[in-house]
């Protein structure tokens, strides 16, 4: 028997997370009343609020209409790396 076994069948709960229990949920909630004014937080780094609006809001942005995802992190990264002074 070949494994696995071609079926239409979906894995998962589909439509799970759209349904209304888990807006009930009041971690669900609280992540997303914060969500609009969520900022990324890097303790002890000095450029961290560029990390945040010049490098991740641009990724974001940039994945968002289309881009090549890899590609788009890789030259995050590298910008991560030369604000941050990480070397890898």
């Amino acid at each position: 028997m070949p494994w696995p076994i071609p079926s239409n069948r979906t894995t998962g709960r589909p439509g799970r997370a759209a349904g209304p229990e888990p807006k009930k949920t009041a971690g669900v909630q609280a992540f997303a009343a914060a969500l609009p004014r969520a900022r990324l937080y890097l303790a002890g780094v000095p450029n961290a609020t560029k990390v945040d609006s010049e490098v991740y809001v641009s990724l974001i942005g940039e994945i968002t209409r289309g881009a090549d995802v890899a590609t788009s992190a890789k030259t995050a990264a590298g910008a991560i790396n030369t604000l941050t002074g990480c070397k890898s």
